[in-house]
């Protein structure tokens, strides 16, 4: 169904019309999400009543603005009238600390040893995983990205300050962007679901099709997995987690729906978590162009929210950005209802380095509890996190 009243009708009369998900249509205020922000928090207070664990999958285009920071204006939405603490995932990679960690030592002239940084953040990630995601999460914070550098900062501060549990659950990867092979743990994985797409572990690019395809495997455990945490418990758990387009319904000529996020999530024996899926359509990025007839199908149910008529800002490092620092500042204030407290490159650049800094103080901390703990000749079982 479209929403009406203060929301109409697309007027793009190419535009999908599914016959149950809900279409919010923001062309008439496109800097204005609060419609699409009230739709998907309905839905997850109607499965939340129902006592049942949420999984909400938001798929956007990496570098637009109101893609990126749609989650957050929903978390802060269920934190005002639910008084619910989501955890925040993204589509990271596991290691992307550990990936990046040379680059942020050597940038800041830090004496450490890499090898033995590496070595510290590894040991710990094995024996105090909530501290290794908190070392994720500032890295994640403090590291200069191509796309919606901005938005990427500003939702990472917010969960941070506000105490949120933050995941990056993508896959092992390498500085090529090729599946991590020399990982034991992944090179077991892949060895498990590779089909015959996959000639070689070790040459597997994280965006070609057998790559998505095993990434979306990965991160579906990874998702089921913090639902099994603290199941002893009574809580149930709202994940809010931000995915590719490519990875929530499939693509045509690429990824089929079976093997995509919604599809696996879907079709997966025992799961009894609300799955909402919300697409945020712009320009040719539609429901219609990427998806093929039998994904559109799956995706049309009333747990589905298609957004679409939002201001589209990509500001981006290329030679071909569309937009610049101060629009996509602009269009936050505007998404957010206050001031970012940023007004151009060189603010986002400061504020960007607290999180650098402190990212590269908790390193120096985790590496004097590995000398004391957990270095070569001692147990690292005798660390108690």
């Amino acid at each position: 169904m479209t929403i009406k009243g203060t929301i109409k009708s697309s007027p793009d009369s190419a535009a999908w019309s599914p016959a149950h998900a809900t279409v919010i249509d923001l062309s008439d205020s496109p800097e204005d999400a609060a419609p699409a922000v009230r739709a998907i928090t309905a839905r997850i207070q109607q499965a939340q009543q129902a006592d049942q664990d949420v999984i909400v999958l938001f798929g956007e285009a990496h570098g637009n603005t109101f893609d990126v920071r749609l989650a957050e204006l929903v978390r802060q939405s269920l934190e005002q009238h639910t008084a619910t603490k989501p955890v925040m995932v993204r589509e990271m990679a596991n290691n992307h600390a550990l990936v990046i960690l040379h680059d942020v030592l050597y940038k800041n002239k830090e004496p450490l040893s890499s090898r033995e940084a590496k070595d510290a953040v590894s040991w710990v990630r094995a024996e105090d995983p909530a501290r290794y995601h908190k070392l994720q999460a500032l890295m994640h914070a403090g590291w200069d990205w191509p796309k919606a550098p901005v938005t990427k900062l500003m939702n990472f501060a917010a969960w941070l300050e506000n105490g949120n549990d933050i995941r990056l659950i993508d896959i092992t990867m390498t500085r090529g962007e090729k599946l991590d092979a020399d990982e034991p743990a992944t090179a077991d994985f892949i060895r498990r679901f590779k089909n015959q797409d996959i000639k070689s572990i070790w040459d597997i690019k994280a965006g070609d099709i057998g790559g998505i395809r095993l990434r979306n495997l990965w991160m579906i455990d990874e998702v089921k997995k913090i639902l099994a945490e603290d199941a002893q418990t009574a809580a149930r758990k709202t994940i809010l987690a931000q995915f590719g387009f490519s990875h929530l319904a499939g693509r045509k000529g690429g990824c089929p729906y079976a093997e995509s996020l919604h599809g696996l999530f879907s079709a997966a024996a025992g799961n009894t978590a609300q799955l909402i899926a919300v697409f945020s359509e712009h320009e040719d990025v539609t429901i219609r162009n990427l998806l093929s007839e039998d994904m559109r199908q799956a995706l049309d149910t009333e747990n589905t929210v298609i957004v679409r008529g939002s201001r589209v800002v990509e500001n981006t490092d290329s030679i071909w950005s569309r937009h610049s620092y101060a629009e996509e500042i602009d269009l936050l204030g505007k998404l957010s209802g206050s001031d970012p407290g940023i007004r151009d490159q060189k603010e986002y650049d400061a504020f960007r380095r607290q999180f650098e800094l402190a990212a590269i103080d908790e390193v120096h901390a985790m590496v004097r509890d590995y000398r004391m703990h957990g270095s070569p000749g001692t147990k690292a079982s005798s660390y108690k996190p």
